[in-house]
């Protein structure tokens, strides 16, 4: 916890084209999630992975930590890129 705040952690996932909506769409959801005073909200996205790091283990060990997640879905999102089934997975398994 943050000061003494119960930490709620969450993913986003997005298309690397898709930048400027995902920073919209996070913009008017941490003016939201502001109104829940007695939480705090932390962000993690695959932005935060260095390069040369094992982005598949980073995104699973990251989406394990989060309480959920978000998709930034278009149209073809899924069938577009293999590598983004295993972030849809561990988003649903619960």
């Amino acid at each position: 916890m943050r000061d003494s705040k119960p930490v709620i952690r969450y993913f986003v996932s997005y298309a690397k084209r898709d930048s400027r909506l995902k920073d919209d769409l996070l913009k008017r959801l941490e003016e939201r999630l502001a109104i829940a005073k007695g939480y705090h909200f932390e962000l993690w996205h695959d932005g935060e992975i260095l390069p040369g790091e094992r982005w598949h283990e980073q995104i699973q060990a990251a989406i394990a930590r989060c309480q959920f997640g978000l998709l930034l879905v278009r149209p073809g999102f899924i069938g577009q890129r293999v590598h983004q089934r295993p972030r849809i997975a561990g988003l649903c398994r619960q």
